[in-house]
């Protein structure tokens, strides 16, 4: 069973989740991008943290993606075609939009769409949803899917930032729009929502 706790992270009020595999008790982090004392209490304390997932290269979604792996030892995901956001930042716009750019660093595995990472008794699940960026990632575990900028409560993310592509964006939101099951969606910023509730709205999107 995995439970899943979320906090509002840095000035874009940015979601960070944390996931715990109670079966095996491990742990995982997805999209670090900003300070919460609570997430830094909560992190130290159970200790056990194997992945931090980065559904894409944006500041507000990776700036403390390293701090977290110096502290926990965890090994940082992200997307194959993402990973020059995270040495580059007019890409990951902390040059313009943070008060201090992120200090370049590497991930630890470049993961290919499809690929699945073993999480204590289940697996994640990568799907690639270029759109929002070129490299952005969706997350599968379980009945849950974490959107990072790609889907949210009543939104799609937008395109008009460096490397977004609103044709790419189309093709992404109808991949997870035909997955065949019942979804929870946890994406980047705001609640969480029903797959089939977004799948409803989608008419014109794609």
């Amino acid at each position: 069973m995995i439970k899943v706790k979320r906090y509002s992270v840095g000035d874009l009020r940015t979601n960070c989740y944390l996931l715990h595999n109670t079966d095996e008790d491990v742990l995982a982090i997805v999209d670090p991008g900003g300070e919460n004392s609570k997430l830094e209490e909560d992190i130290k304390k159970t200790g056990n943290v194997k992945y931090i997932f980065l559904t894409h290269g944006h500041f507000d979604h990776i700036s403390n993606a390293k701090k977290y792996k110096d502290i926990t030892g965890a090994k940082i995901v992200v997307g194959k075609d993402e990973e020059k956001f995270l040495a580059d930042d007019t890409l990951n716009l902390s040059s313009k939009y943070s008060k201090k750019s992120i200090i370049p660093f590497d991930a630890d595995l470049l993961v290919d769409d499809g690929e699945e990472i073993k999480f204590g008794s289940s697996k994640i699940k990568v799907m690639f949803t270029p759109g929002h960026t070129s490299g952005s990632v969706c997350y599968l575990v379980d009945d849950m899917i974490f959107s990072g900028d790609t889907l949210f409560r009543g939104e799609i993310g937008r395109t008009d930032l460096k490397s977004g592509n609103p044709e790419f964006m189309k093709i992404s939101l109808k991949k997870l729009y035909e997955l065949n099951k019942e979804y929870i969606v946890y994406p980047g910023h705001g609640l969480f929502t029903l797959l089939s509730k977004e799948r409803s709205k989608y008419t014109g999107l794609i």
